[in-house]
């Protein structure tokens, strides 16, 4: 997502809340953090996935 010249990742827009300069920074940072979470993934025992009303 582009705005104002400075590009956002959608998914999880928080994590840059200025945006980066290129769009590759972008891919990088989404790669980093998809990483992470992978391996935090590996290690835990119980995981708790809650839906509901977090956009508010």
């Amino acid at each position: 997502m582009k705005k104002d010249e400075r590009y956002f990742d959608a998914l999880p827009p928080a994590v840059g809340p200025f945006g980066l300069k290129r769009v590759d920074e972008v891919l990088a940072h989404r790669s980093i953090h998809l990483d992470r979470v992978a391996a935090m993934d590996s290690t835990i025992a119980v995981f708790i996935f809650t839906l509901g009303l977090t956009e508010i």
